[in-house]
């Protein structure tokens, strides 16, 4: 058994609770003769269809065939998009469907159209200027065999971020071997403003960026250092409730701890994001967050199938993974060093010699980095 606490640096936190499991539902085989792409995903997509983790064999027959919509409107521009996945008989990859017909209906029956910006993804020809309470729906067409529809979603009030603050954390674990080890890292928190509804549901995400120096570059080559590394955070869910909205909030609640490494060198920044989202969504999210956290022993709960808020008109019995959000954001960002932190921080010097320069061309020029970009995030 793998024990596990934490050691924050100057800080009490309180958490949030548990959601609730929805029940499992089987999933249905199917042939969709439409454009496809192969590339390979994240362990996310194999949570989301089979709810396992590592311990579980994957049933490989019963993943493959199946479509994923991965749908999120929002009152933040950024945040409007939909993905559309099929899962092949590869259970490390996944499909991705082009050409489909998408749109976003709201209850006063006008229509927004979506294109296709990149293969499966699809963003809004304009974007959508979402109303609070109104009710909106997913709309797709993959042709003669699929038409998808969600259920109405109401757009959730928002919930304030009032602060965000990052602190230098130490986690301590007992291995297996019995050993305690420790792990070096940033710890984020967002406290929110004071809610007066009956029950208020979040959901967390993240885009981070550091500046990167390139100790080999050419002194040529004057923008080949001081890129700003921009990424999302990939698998990452975080949820949270507040129950019995009579002035409760959200306090100190952590969010993430991130382990250091030289992007912590110089600055680095998140930009947190906290989706007000509908009771239906928290439940879908909380499902795979409980899926993630599972550590493979026998006081686990069995895994579970997150419940979709999707169907298919055309053939009801098949199953269609994934959810249409509707959510209202608000954001803050979090700036921090090494310099704040009690533990040694690696530096670009350290990591960056020329006996490791054909491993990692970005020691001479940080813009080969994935993410690069010589332009500073206005978030920054």
């Amino acid at each position: 058994m793998k024990i596990v606490w934490f050691q924050t640096l100057g800080l009490t936190v309180s958490t949030a609770g548990q959601g609730k499991a929805p029940p499992k539902s089987g999933p249905t085989t199917f042939d969709l003769m439409i454009n496809r792409k192969l590339s390979y995903g994240p362990l996310f997509t194999l949570l989301l269809l089979a709810g396992c983790i590592e311990p579980f064999s994957l049933d490989v027959e019963r993943v493959s065939n199946q479509i994923i919509v991965e749908a999120i409107l929002s009152n933040h521009s950024e945040l409007q998009s939909v993905k559309l996945l099929q899962t092949p008989n590869d259970p490390l990859g996944f499909i991705e469907l082009e050409g489909a017909i998408v749109k976003v209906e709201n209850s006063n029956g006008i229509k927004f159209s979506f294109s296709e910006v990149a293969a499966g993804t699809y963003y809004p020809t304009t974007p959508i200027e979402i109303t609070n309470g109104e009710k909106y729906r997913l709309l797709v067409d993959l042709g003669d065999s699929v038409q998808i529809v969600s259920n109405w979603q109401s757009v959730p009030p928002p919930l304030k971020i009032e602060t965000a603050h990052v602190s230098p954390t130490i986690e301590q674990s007992v291995n297996d071997n019995g050993y305690l080890t420790p792990y070096y890292g940033f710890s984020y928190y967002v406290t929110s403003e004071y809610t007066n509804a009956a029950s208020t549901f979040v959901r967390y995400s993240y885009q981070s960026a550091y500046i990167m120096e390139s100790p080999l570059r050419s002194s040529l080559c004057w923008d080949c250092t001081g890129c700003y590394i921009v990424s999302n955070a990939k698998d990452f869910i975080k949820t949270a409730f507040v129950e019995n909205g009579s002035r409760k909030r959200l306090l100190n609640f952590q969010i993430a701890f991130i382990n250091s490494s030289y992007e912590y060198s110089i600055k680095k920044t998140l930009r947190i994001f906290q989706h007000s989202i509908n009771e239906d969504t928290y439940e879908y999210y909380a499902t795979i967050e409980q899926q993630k956290n599972l550590k493979g022993t026998i006081f686990d709960p069995p895994p579970a199938i997150a419940k979709t808020n999707l169907k298919d008109v055309r053939n009801p019995e098949r199953v269609i993974y994934g959810f249409f959000e509707v959510n209202s954001v608000d954001e803050a960002s979090v700036s921090t060093n090494g310099n704040s932190a009690p533990f040694a921080v690696r530096t670009f010097d350290e990591i960056c010699t020329p006996y490791n320069l054909y491993t990692n061309p970005q020691c001479a020029d940080c813009r080969v980095k994935e993410g690069a970009t010589n332009e500073r995030p206005h978030w920054f």
